[in-house]
């Protein structure tokens, strides 16, 4: 059935007919609770919303409301009503919020009083879960450990919180409605925050570095993190975190030079070290004794006093392990003091041993070696002396005491 349009507030009885023949069918149409009254209070007539509203169902209008007397302010008076336009109050009843309205109605057998209820609980609860979520936004705005600062689109400052305060010194009242550019330092960094003020009237997010003077016109070093705001769908303003990074950016400048200085120094020393490393071959390349290092197992320096001792050239032993200096017999004793001394182990630094030349003779050698650094890595020093002149001296020593 289509909704047929009521008067809500009815001035005359008599415009639309007498009450026997008044349609009250139309009333039920209504989307609010209506009571029509009568001077005693009685109650004449209630629509359908009503009947569920009211869960008492007395014919006495204040007692609907749980009252066990009219209202006090109430427009009517015992058997007639006051002259009055209309009349509003506000009613909580079962858990629900009413607007409650009287008008007056001037019926042919008396005047009467037209109370129209609206059941507003649902927006004001809506209404007050709205300030809940205000002073909460509110709360966590106020008291961010960061800045937070809000631009208009023209890139106004229409609004900061207390940390803002804190970083800038200012009190927010010195920077409310003043432009962004007014608040940075230098004219590079003007440039910067103009750019960047662009883009967010693109719609693009932006985080850049500014220096701003604070209240004691010292400079200080902001990171800002800015987003577009919009509404619906277009861009009405700038949200922006702002922090103060002064003491980090001066640390990293620090940190920089320290260490720009000790890449100076680092290479200073890498060219002393390369020289002396220069000399050290020199003097280790032209030793009376063989010398080798051992580094992974493989020979990695070999000087020229071991192709004397060996016969073999010097490149026929780099790059290969360092066993094929010395007799079969004696490998396993040599590698087990080797990955022992690599280990950090305590074993014999000296002890003889037999290496073979490429003619075959055996010649014995005394070992010494040592744990060392080779180009930043461990490695085995091993010097080795050739003992046949000794031997072939005690050997004579003997046979001198045989005699």
């Amino acid at each position: 059935m289509e909704k047929t349009e009521v008067p809500r507030i009815v001035k005359s009885w008599t415009e639309i007919g007498v009450e026997e023949t008044f349609p009250y069918s139309l009333l039920n149409l209504l989307d609010e609770a209506l009571l029509i009254i009568d001077g005693n209070y009685h109650v004449r007539f209630r629509n359908q919303v009503a009947e569920k509203l009211f869960s008492k169902k007395s014919n006495i209008c204040y007692r609907l409301y749980g009252r066990s007397k009219p209202c006090p302010n109430c427009p009517l008076r015992k058997g007639s009503v006051r002259e009055f336009e209309e009349f509003k109050r506000n009613v909580k009843l079962n858990g629900k919020y009413l607007v409650v309205t009287l008008n007056p109605l001037n019926a042919s057998d008396g005047t009467r009083v037209v109370e129209i209820i609206n059941d507003v609980t649902e927006k004001k609860l809506l209404k007050e879960k709205l300030k809940r979520a205000e002073e909460k936004y509110w709360n966590l705005f106020e008291n961010a450990g960061d800045g937070i600062v809000i631009f208009d689109k023209s890139g106004r400052i229409i609004a900061a919180n207390r940390k803002c305060e804190e970083i800038t010194g200012f009190k927010r009242e010195d920077y409310i409605g003043k432009s962004f550019k007014k608040l940075v330092s230098a004219k590079r960094f003007v440039k910067k925050a103009l750019k960047a003020y662009n883009d967010l009237l693109k719609g693009k997010s932006v985080r850049i570095e500014l220096e701003i003077k604070n209240a004691r016109k010292k400079e200080i070093i902001v990171e800002l993190s800015s987003v577009p705001l919009r509404e619906k769908g277009k861009i009405v303003g700038m949200l922006g975190i702002v922090r103060d990074v002064t003491e980090r950016k001066l640390l990293e400048r620090k940190l920089e030079r320290y260490s720009q200085h000790l890449e100076k120094m680092l290479k200073m020393r890498v060219k002393d070290f390369r020289e002396m490393e220069r000399r050290y071959s020199v003097l280790l390349e032209h030793a009376g004794d063989g010398v080798i290092v051992i580094q992974d197992g493989l020979l990695v320096f070999v000087n020229k006093k071991i192709e004397k001792l060996t016969k073999y050239p010097k490149e026929r032993f780099l790059g290969q392990p360092f066993t094929k200096l010395v007799a079969p017999e004696y490998v396993k004793l040599v590698e087990d003091r080797y990955n022992k001394r690599m280990k950090g182990e305590d074993v014999p630094q000296i002890y003889e041993v037999e290496a073979l030349s490429s003619d075959g003779e055996r010649i014995p050698i005394e070992l010494n070696a040592t744990r060392i650094n080779y180009h930043g890595k461990p490695a085995d020093l091993i010097i080795m002396r050739d003992l046949r002149e000794r031997k072939r001296m005690e050997q004579k020593l003997l046979e001198s005491e045989r005699l």
